[in-house]
């Protein structure tokens, strides 16, 4: 579990300092080579195949390879018409509000290590926030 969920309150600068509740998400952070490289092969095998794609199309696959980069899979901008789309959100939405009135959201990380960097690094640039505020 990941952000304010896990901490009670966001650093989601857009959400920054707001208190977790009933509103918030549950953020899931699912940690596991093995998956990670399985939807890897499935989404390059996908993405081979595109011949062209829509202005909003590739706005959206450049912010998924922003996160991809930093081995993290966000099923929230997988391609367009990419099959397991569906699949991924349905199951989350199975097990959402069953025991907690919060939906629960999941996104996937190679490794704990980049899973760990990729925090690092908003945890310091929420600390330069502060300091120059």
């Amino acid at each position: 579990m990941v952000g304010s969920a896990k901490l009670g309150f966001s650093i989601a600068p857009s959400k920054l300092w707001n208190s977790f509740s009933e509103e918030s998400d549950i953020d899931i952070a699912i940690i596991s080579r093995e998956i990670f490289e399985k939807f890897w092969s499935e989404l390059y095998d996908f993405d081979i195949s595109l011949v062209s794609r829509t202005d909003r199309e590739e706005q959206r696959y450049k912010k998924f390879l922003k996160y991809f980069f930093k081995g993290w899979l966000r099923p929230d901008l997988f391609p367009f018409k990419y099959s397991r789309t569906n699949e991924w959100f349905e199951y989350f939405k199975s097990i959402s509000y069953k025991y907690t009135p919060q939906k629960i959201a999941g996104g996937i990380y190679y490794n704990s290590d980049l899973f760990e960097k990729y925090h690092m690094q908003n945890i310091k640039k929420l600390r330069q926030i502060q300091e120059d505020i």
